[in-house]
């Protein structure tokens, strides 16, 4: 009789068990569906334990593997910054495999290429992350296209896990000069549809910047109007099952709990993001941003960020994900 072990995902969202099955001689190792060949997740032990009585599974109960998709997520986001071990990834490499042979639907594994091949050796022999193994280390094209199997894999996990046709939005939040508009445009890249009022805005000023040809109020004015837009495209975008990003800087508690809300009424699942960085950065970035043009490069004058500044609350223990800005040094990420 085959046996069966619980394999525990974490994730900043909450944990979930699988049940994981190796394979036999020259069979595959497989993660169980159901019958409709969805994924059997479970976010306790003792529903998962039934399920295996019911239907004669005899289950390891002392043979738990884990896997922090959380970090491997974050480091794929930022390598080299994210502290991950060769270990890890390994097993995410091996997970995502298992669970592409495993569901019957969702997105396509990327095609297999030597790349591949001699970067899965490298990270066997434990010394791909190593930057002083000489030859054992990954190339940076290697890293590049290791990171773009494991992105395909987590997009593979969340079709699994959440079905098909459910919509992701991230949530942007942060002070003007924060990231929020490079990292949007990154989702965008992965399919993502961005809503942005200033890119509303500027369109509609004839390609001007509204900062330096409206007064305050009417900034503040037209600024209102296309957010009541923006909230109704969101809404349709959520119930066809959209990626959206919404690149606004989500200042309070209150409007970041009203768009959770929205999303998660419509049906859809959301991110909270928050690009951080100290004034001086700030202030630095907005210097050579006020001297661009273009819809992204909207001017923050002294009194105008000052007034940002002070209404900006922080978000702090609502499952935001944290992105540190320096302004000599690359991001570094952390999840609460």
């Amino acid at each position: 009789m085959a046996d069966y072990f619980p394999y525990r995902i974490v994730t900043r969202r909450g944990d979930l068990t699988l049940i994981w099955r190796p394979g036999e001689g020259d069979a595959r190792d497989v993660l169980l569906v159901d019958e409709r060949g969805r994924l059997l997740a479970f976010e306790e032990l003792a529903p998962l334990r039934e399920h295996c009585d019911r239907n004669g599974w005899e289950l390891v109960r002392d043979g738990e593997g884990t896997l922090d998709l959380d970090v491997v997520r974050r480091w794929v986001e930022h390598p080299g910054v994210v502290p991950v071990t060769a270990g890890s990834l390994l097993e995410a490499w091996n997970f995502f495999e298992d669970l592409y042979h495993s569901v019957k639907a969702g997105p396509p594994p990327p095609s297999r290429r030597p790349i591949h091949d001699s970067a899965y050796e490298k990270l066997f022999g434990g010394e791909a992350l190593d930057p002083t193994a000489g030859e054992g280390a990954w190339t940076d094209e290697e890293t590049t296209a290791v990171r773009e199997l494991l992105r395909a894999g987590l997009a593979l996990w969340e079709h699994a896990v959440r079905g098909p046709g459910t919509s992701t939005v991230v949530l942007m939040c942060g002070l003007p000069g924060a990231g929020k508009t490079t990292h949007a445009m990154e989702l965008v890249r992965r399919g993502y549809v961005r809503l942005s009022i200033d890119e509303v805005v500027w369109q509609r000023l004839g390609r001007r910047d509204a900062g330096l040809v409206l007064e305050e109020e009417a900034y503040d004015r037209l600024k209102e109007e296309v957010r009541r837009e923006q909230r109704r495209e969101l809404v349709e975008l959520v119930r066809a099952g959209r990626d959206v990003v919404v690149d606004y800087s989500f200042w309070s508690r209150a409007a970041r709990d009203d768009y959770k809300a929205l999303i998660e009424g419509h049906g859809g699942r959301w991110e909270l993001i928050h690009l951080k960085a100290d004034r001086a950065t700030l202030e630095r970035r907005l210097e050579i941003r006020n001297g661009e043009e273009g819809a992204n490069s909207v001017t923050v004058n002294g009194p105008l960020f000052n007034r940002y500044l002070a209404d900006f609350q922080a978000p702090d223990g609502e499952g935001e994900q944290v992105v540190v800005q320096h302004w000599n040094g690359g991001p570094v990420c952390r999840s609460v």
